[in-house]
């Protein structure tokens, strides 16, 4: 390929921290490669929104939803900063505070920028209900008569009786900036739904179904509005498919170099390339070395070469998504900065 692949390596004293952390996941998850970056949220918003005020939510459910989504979106970390900070909705249109100056042995009343005065609302409403409801009855074809061989020579219907407990979470969710402006919204009704018989023993936790709808709606809103930091252990193709004969243990070895010297293995999966320029898995590790090493344009070349070899792969199209999304996270991180 003309390129002599060196841009994943570290030099030594810059990356002792990172290199041995990426070492020794790879040691925990054989077959993987470490890909480590800021991923955009699902929905960009300005940058200057950094301070939150979180309502007192409506409906059933609303005050344990504020609660619980008020300690996720704080919690959220981007280079060691907290993303956003989540203040009482008392604090609206607190635009400036006063300070008492006390200094020069006077004392003078000064309105200084209030540190705490948000810039959006998130407000709104989450109810949840259920519902234990008559559906269709099973009906099974039961033998009532047999002949001296013991095959059944006459049948009847057997109906029995089966019900649904269906649990819904309606949230209104909205953030508003203070100007009025809406930045998002979440209102897409979700549901968990048991079915039972008569004859069954219905295992059924409303409380259980509840939390994980609750859980699955903090986790969505959190992801639509807030960038994620991670750092996650990418498995790699070992698909041999089309692989030229003579290069199979060669990249065999490649793979079990992943386990404990990342480095070699990307070195072995670049010399296979020359001689197997159109096989997926060889392609999508040599994109998968580049996206580790955060060179996300030549890991974007690879995937997309691996995607013309064999359409529809998954690997590689997750690897596209996850450029992309890091690439939206770049942009949102130099809105932050400018904001």
């Amino acid at each position: 390929m003309g390129r002599v692949m060196r841009s994943y390596r570290f030099g030594v004293s810059a990356c002792m921290t990172v290199c041995m952390a990426i070492l020794g996941a790879s040691a925990l998850n054989a077959e993987t490669l470490t890909v480590e970056g800021i991923y955009g949220s699902r929905v960009s918003m300005s940058g200057d929104i950094e301070v939150i005020a979180m309502e007192n939510l409506g409906g059933n459910v609303g005050p344990d939803v504020a609660l619980d989504l008020s300690e996720a979106l704080g919690s959220v970390y981007i280079v060691g900063k907290p993303y956003f900070r989540i203040v009482p909705a008392s604090l609206v249109g607190a635009t400036q505070v006063v300070v008492i100056d006390r200094s020069e042995g006077g004392a003078e009343q000064l309105r200084v920028d209030n540190p705490n005065a948000p810039d959006a609302v998130l407000r709104g409403s989450v109810r949840l209900t259920s519902q234990d409801r008559r559906v269709k009855d099973r009906v099974d074809k039961k033998c009532i008569a047999k002949d001296d061989r013991g095959k059944c020579i006459e049948r009847e219907e057997v109906r029995t009786r089966c019900d649904e407990f269906v649990v819904r979470l309606n949230p209104r969710i909205q953030l508003i900036a203070v100007d009025g402006t809406q930045l998002y919204s979440k209102t897409n009704q979700r549901s968990e739904t048991i079915r039972y018989c008569a004859d069954e023993n219905a295992d059924i936790d409303p409380d259980a179904m509840a939390d994980k709808m609750v859980g699955e709606l903090i986790a969505e809103i959190r992801a639509d509005i807030a960038p994620n930091e991670r750092r996650e252990d990418i498995r790699i193709m070992e698909n041999r498919k089309n692989l030229q004969r003579s290069d199979r243990n060669a990249f065999r070895a490649a793979v079990k170099l992943t386990d404990e010297d990342p480095n070699s293995a990307c070195d072995a999966f670049e010399a296979l390339e020359a001689s197997n320029p159109t096989q997926v898995a060889v392609l999508f590790n040599i994109g998968l070395c580049f996206e580790g090493a955060g060179e996300l344009v030549v890991a974007q070349e690879y995937y997309n070469r691996a995607l013309e070899s064999d359409p529809g792969r998954d690997y590689p199209t997750w690897g596209l998504q996850r450029i992309e999304s890091r690439y939206r996270g770049e942009a949102q991180m130099e809105a932050r900065e400018q904001g």
